[in-house]
């Protein structure tokens, strides 16, 4: 089961190629939804696993506190966000990649292979692919 949930084959790569542009697309707009709010570094920091307990040393927790006013526009800058780019690159995500794997198993499969279980590439796209699914908020 384990090499073949793993298998490298030419599909899966061209799909993992895929999938990465569709990452691009998602953490845009997880970004830009995150950084458009009035309380982002308070998101920024619930989301990097400051506020969550005791896992993070202090003093990396004081690190990020200390330099989220500098990564917060290498961020925007490097992503592109802006409430209009986050539109878009859902958009392009849902009009685009998800369409096409619709189609990929409208001919009757269960997995994106055609394997009989799940492969890496059935969990990876179902993990992007769960934000794009969402209703609107």
């Amino acid at each position: 089961m384990k090499e073949r949930f793993l298998r490298p084959t030419k599909e899966a790569l061209e799909l993992e190629k895929k999938f990465d542009r569709l990452g691009d697309d998602v953490r845009r707009f997880g970004y830009s939804q995150v950084m458009m709010d009035p309380s982002a570094d308070k998101n920024l920091l619930r989301g990097w696993g400051l506020l969550n307990g005791d896992r993070i040393p202090q003093w990396q927790k004081l690190l990020l506190k200390a330099t989220i006013p500098l990564l917060k526009p290498f961020i925007d800058k490097v992503l592109n966000l802006t409430p209009e780019a986050g539109r878009a690159s859902m958009r392009k995500a849902r009009e685009g990649t998800l369409k096409e794997v619709e189609e990929m198993l409208s001919d009757g499969r269960k997995y994106l292979l055609g394997t009989e279980e799940p492969t890496y590439v059935d969990v990876a796209f179902a993990a992007l692919a769960s934000v794009l699914v969402m209703p609107d908020m």
